[in-house]
């Protein structure tokens, strides 16, 4: 798992009423001087934008401030709150969702697939959906061998998102949402890190870079076990079956 947090001194964020639609109200035109500009990425969570505009007697805030759009980076993210705090700073604090997010608000029907690649589960889930929508999003690949397949199982109604992250975490991996250059949104399933040949240095345009990794859902033994065996009243194992002979399965290929 990683948690990757981005402070930024440029770009600035823009605000919008909606897609292709920029705002030119007084707070648009403030977003010019916001500070703190922060970007949170977690594996197969939903990114967040964080950052703070003055604020100032002559600036309204209501409710309709939340939900609209914010452009950072060609990406947009969603308005969810607004704090004001009145303290010597006068400062506004927003913190945004990544628009991916609306995906969690969409329910599929019950997913059974058996020996599936990642585009068959894809093309699944975004057609399960209660009711016929369009999310806007397309598969841009993934770099899964072509001969690995895995099973899709829901047990109860899911979101969209869910069932996405539920395809990344059978295939031990995580997924990238981008929009490019014309507007397209697209879902990238990666399992291989990638050397992008860039590099980092702080002091132009970011302003710190933290970055945490953490092994603390990494198993390498695993214990199946089953309903308890009729004359014994033991639970059922896997020494008869495995090669090993032994009750448990071990992988240390992550090391």
């Amino acid at each position: 798992m990683y948690n990757v947090k981005k402070q930024y001194t440029r770009p600035r964020p823009i605000l919008y009423l909606y897609r292709d639609k920029p705002e030119i109200s007084l707070v648009s035109n403030d977003f010019n001087t916001s500070k703190n500009i922060t970007l949170n990425q977690q594996m197969n969570e939903v990114s967040t934008l964080e950052f703070e505009i003055p604020f100032t007697k002559e600036r309204k805030l209501s409710v309709d401030d939340c939900e609209k759009l914010v452009k950072f980076e060609k990406e947009f993210y969603i308005i969810k709150t607004i704090n004001t705090e009145d303290s010597e700073t006068a400062t506004m604090k927003v913190s945004c969702q990544h628009e991916s997010t609306e995906l969690k608000g969409v329910y599929c029907q019950y997913i059974n697939l058996i020996g599936a690649s990642p585009k068959e589960m894809f093309d699944k889930v975004m057609s399960s959906t209660m009711h016929p929508v369009d999310t806007g999003y397309k598969w841009a690949g993934t770099d899964v061998p072509n001969d690995k397949k895995r099973h899709l199982i829901t047990e109860s109604e899911q979101s969209v998102y869910q069932n996405l992250v539920a395809i990344a975490e059978v295939f031990n991996g995580w997924l990238e949402f981008w929009t490019d250059d014309d507007g397209q949104k697209w879902v990238y399933l990666r399992v291989k890190a990638i050397d992008n040949k860039k590099f980092i240095k702080k002091g132009i345009d970011m302003k710190s870079l933290n970055i945490t990794y953490s092994s603390e859902e990494i198993f390498t033994r695993l214990y199946p076990t089953g309903a308890s065996d009729t004359l014994t009243g033991q639970p059922l194992n896997i020494m008869e079956v495995n090669p090993t002979k032994k009750s448990y399965v071990e992988n240390y290929s992550y090391y």
